[in-house]
Parts: C-alpha cells; structure tokens; sequence
C-alpha cells in the first residue's frame, strides 16, 4: 500500500533554513487571505517583515500561513507596520516557563470555557490586552 500511495517524495529544507523564501511566502499568504476576508492591508516596505526572520518556524509552511492568517484577522487597520507583525508574534509565543492548568472534564464545553478564562486571567495578570 505504502508504495502505491508513495508515487512522488519531496525533500526539502525546512523553512528555518531557507530564510530568503519566507517574506515572499508569507506575503503570498497575506494577499489570499485578505481577499477571502474581502480586506485590503498596505504596508510601506516589506522591512516590516524582517521580524519573521528571526523566529524558527518549526511547523514550516503551515506554520507561516496561519500567521499571515492570523495578522489579517485581528488587524483592526489599514495598514503593517513592523512594531504590529512584532506583537503577534510575541502574542503567539509563550514564555518556556508559562504553564496553563485546566481541570479535566468529560464537557468539553466546560474545559473550553475554563481554558478561554485562564488564559484572559494569564493575559490580564501580564497587563497584556487581547487581540480580539
């Protein structure tokens, strides 16, 4: 089976490792997620991007494309800027040392609810306001 199914096998760098491609990808990502949320965003110059260069995007693509996802979703304005792309990118990354504990519960309901006011309380204790 796993013969008929492996037809044809890609090695490629991860993205990490190929820091040219991922300005063009992400801003690639950009304009089609704009126009499936029928958004028009501008930015002045693609330097606004430098930060995603530094960060190690261990889940590739993927990875990268739900960023530019989630930079057209919560952007209220018009227009990047550098200091905007820094923040969600330091909104998505929690510190080694922050943990989240939610009790477990067969109400998934319940656990989504105690997990959304855990993290607004985390959010809130580090006098950071939310992106929504």
């Amino acid at each position: 089976m796993y013969y008929r199914i492996n037809v044809l096998e890609l090695k490629l760098q991860p993205l990490r490792f190929r820091k040219k491609d991922i300005i063009p990808l992400f801003k690639n990502f950009i304009y089609k997620q704009c126009i499936s949320e029928n958004k028009k965003l501008k930015w002045k110059s693609d330097s606004i991007f430098e930060p995603l260069l530094k960060y190690n995007w261990y889940g590739n693509i993927r990875e990268l494309e739900n960023f530019a996802k989630f930079v057209v979703a919560c952007s209220e304005k018009d227009e990047l800027n550098e200091n905007f792309i820094l923040n969600m990118l330091e909104s998505r990354n929690l510190e080694d040392n922050d943990e989240i504990s939610i009790k477990f519960s067969y109400d998934l309901k319940e656990m989504e609810s105690e997990m959304f006011n855990t993290l607004l309380d985390t959010l809130v204790r580090q006098n950071k306001k939310p992106n929504w």
